[in-house]
């Protein structure tokens, strides 16, 4: 199992490395970023959330939670709890799923896409009307 996690968040730190040495990296994270907020999710956990480490980001949103809107915190905490680094997708999903199931690589990969879409959506859902009733 190590072998196959490691190398895809290697993958995934080396693409975002080579987006940052050409120059492409600061205009995706900001699209990414607006996307995020637009979602009510914090900017900066969501990404690391999604990107790097769910466990990281949790320890990040601990630490700044006291200074945002409510909203933020509950949409981050939400996407942060779901386990979401593409990491796994580039990963673990394909090469895991597709030998252990019936499923051959491109449905395994529809239904990681699908899973990431129902994370955000659930991530929204609980931030916009979950929020109102603990604040």
């Amino acid at each position: 199992m190590l072998l196959i996690l490691i190398p895809a968040v290697a993958l995934v730190f080396c693409v975002i490395g080579l987006l940052e040495h050409i120059g492409v990296w600061a205009p995706i994270s900001a699209v990414l970023e607006r996307g995020l907020l637009a979602l009510n999710i914090h900017p900066e956990t969501g990404l690391l959330a999604m990107l790097v480490s769910p466990t990281l980001a949790m320890g990040k949103l601990q630490a700044i939670a006291s200074t945002l809107d409510p909203s933020l915190v509950v949409g981050s905490f939400v996407l942060a709890s779901s386990g979401l680094p593409l990491s796994a997708v580039f990963g673990q999903i394909p090469v895991v799923w597709a030998e252990c199931s019936d499923l051959n690589e491109k449905e395994v990969m529809v239904a990681a896409v699908l899973g990431i879409v129902m994370r955000l959506l659930t991530a929204v859902v609980l931030a916009v009307f979950l929020t109102p009733l603990i604040v």
